[in-house]
């Protein structure tokens, strides 16, 4: 019984593992649709300003420059080392 609550926690995480290096390009890129020459920009829960950049699309492309391939370098390095 064990055994079978561990095999379905391993499959959830890889699961959640696996789709997010799925959306990676896709989260990537999806600074292309964010409006050309806005000083800010209202989410839901919190707001962008362009903090020195051009505006807050270039503000954003640098964001997700840098948070993505740091997220897909933490899956690869984590990956060997994650008990179950």
């Amino acid at each position: 019984m064990r055994n079978d609550k561990n095999v379905r926690k391993r499959l959830i995480v890889e699961g959640l593992i696996t789709l997010i290096i799925a959306l990676s390009p896709v989260l990537f890129y999806s600074y292309k649709y964010l409006p050309n020459d806005t000083d800010s920009l209202d989410f839901l829960f919190f707001e962008i300003t362009s903090n020195g950049f051009a505006d807050a699309r270039t503000a954003v492309w640098y964001y997700l420059l840098k948070t993505i391939p740091l997220i897909l370098l933490v899956i690869w390095y984590n990956g060997g080392t994650m008990r179950f």
